[in-house]
């Protein structure tokens, strides 16, 4: 069946199967967006609040000014946990969990992307985005 698909379908369906012999996504690390939608995916499909925690995890990047990379992981977490949150409420009571054990600053970001509209986060994220490549840091 594998076989039969295009490159992209292939490499995809590749991947899940390293990661199921891997024990799965859990053991993943690393920080980037594509990473945070692998959880997203791991948690839609499972129900598992720990997919969640692994994004939460990476909310503290978002304060990350000199790695380009970095911001995007952080920046897509708080994003797509504002808006995940709204409509799930098992992401909800995942993501108050967390805040509970998480660092004071993470703790702040959790409260923030839990009160803010998810569009306003978009904003901000575009902001930082625009002041960092104006000021030349990131390209």
């Amino acid at each position: 069946l594998i076989a039969k698909q295009d490159d992209e379908t292939k490499a995809a369906l590749d991947q899940a199967l390293k990661l199921s012999k891997s024990e799965g996504v859990l053991n993943s690390s690393g920080h980037s967006p594509q990473l945070n939608d692998a959880y997203w995916g791991a948690f839609f499909a499972t129900g598992n609040p720990k997919f969640v925690d692994k994004v939460v995890d990476q909310v503290k990047y978002f304060d990350e000014r000199t790695d380009e990379a970095l911001f995007f992981a952080g920046a897509t977490a708080m994003w797509s946990l504002a808006s995940n949150a709204r409509t799930y409420t098992l992401v909800n009571s995942a993501v108050e969990s967390a805040k509970v054990h998480a660092d004071k600053r993470t703790q702040e970001l959790i409260a923030q992307l839990l009160s803010d509209d998810p569009e306003r986060i978009k904003q901000e994220i575009a902001e930082v985005i625009k002041t960092q490549r104006g000021a030349g840091i990131w390209k």
